[in-house]
């Protein structure tokens, strides 16, 4: 019918442009990742991406996860921050990578969450049984103005940048934690829960960001997580410098050995921050090719 070829477009419109045009292929569109404009915060299609499910369950559910995930990382923030876990810590809570990526990822989680709450209201979607999520489109929108580039929010543009962010240092926080820290630590015993919960929950909770939302990752967008690699380690830099026993990742962090600090460093932002950009750009791939199918199906 055509109220039901309407729904099918619309669920195909959370496809970017690009895989609209080449939505035969589950690899479409690559090569126009490394059009230099895609460093930008622009977007060509339904600003709905940012605060929609992939998977057009009801929106009431979907508000129901992003504020639990809000709730739970936030939660677990202000316990790491007042020291409810531990006793006497070596440095202060605001000089660890780690805890600012877990602010960020709170941060990132919190501004989901309202704009989820907010396009859901304005969209009557809460009610018993909810509904599924459908979008009101321009009538070009699917066809021809593929070439238009939204002018996003500046709150839309500050989540995109948070979830660019977050994403690879997650990451790179549980990897380099359970790879290069927590060996060090000796007897391999069992992580403690504030461990688990700052290194691996957070990386359990941004794959579900990938997989359950539709927020676009772009390749190029790995500039943002480097610059925040960067801010950091000029912190780290000039924390150091007023005490030089101040080693917040022995073997890793360590500016006693400039050198091998400093190799470390460009090897992480220069060669580990794109190829885990890459691993997260291909679980998007894989994800909008999985909805490719499941939709093209149900409209054939």
């Amino acid at each position: 019918s055509n109220e039901n070829n309407r729904v099918d477009e619309e669920k195909i419109s959370l496809l970017p442009s690009d895989e609209r045009r080449t939505r035969g292929t589950c690899c479409g569109g690559i090569r126009d990742e490394f059009h230099l404009r895609n460093i930008f915060l622009e977007y060509e299609g339904n600003e709905a991406v940012f605060y929609s499910s992939q998977w057009h369950c009801p929106a009431a559910v979907f508000v129901v996860y992003r504020v639990v995930a809000a709730t739970y990382i936030t939660a677990w923030l202000l316990v790491t921050a007042l020291g409810l876990e531990h006793g006497i810590v070596r440095y202060p809570w605001p000089v660890w990578l780690t805890n600012w990526s877990y602010l960020l990822l709170s941060l990132h989680l919190i501004l989901a969450a309202i704009l989820a709450v907010q396009a859901t209201w304005q969209d009557g979607g809460f009610h018993c049984c909810g509904r599924q999520q459908t979008f009101n489109l321009l009538p070009s929108t699917l066809d021809t103005a593929f070439t238009v580039r939204h002018r996003l929010p500046w709150y839309v543009k500050i989540d995109w940048v948070l979830f660019n962010i977050v994403c690879l240092a997650a990451f790179t926080v549980t990897l380099v934690y359970f790879i290069g820290l927590y060996p060090q630590m000796g007897a391999f015993k069992p992580p403690l829960i504030e461990d688990i919960n700052l290194h691996g929950m957070n990386l359990v909770v941004v794959v579900l960001e990938l997989i359950l939302g539709a927020v676009p990752v772009r390749l190029l967008h790995v500039v943002y997580p480097i610059l925040y690699g960067l801010v950091y380690t000029i912190f780290s830099l000039i924390y150091w410098s007023g005490d030089h026993t101040r080693i917040l990742y022995p073997k890793i962090l360590d500016w006693n050995h400039p050198g091998t600090t400093a190799t470390i460093i460009a090897g992480l932002l220069l060669v580990g921050a794109p190829l885990l950009q890459t691993v997260i750009f291909t679980i998007y791939k894989l994800k909008l090719c999985v909805y490719r199918r499941i939709y093209t199906c149900r409209m054939n």
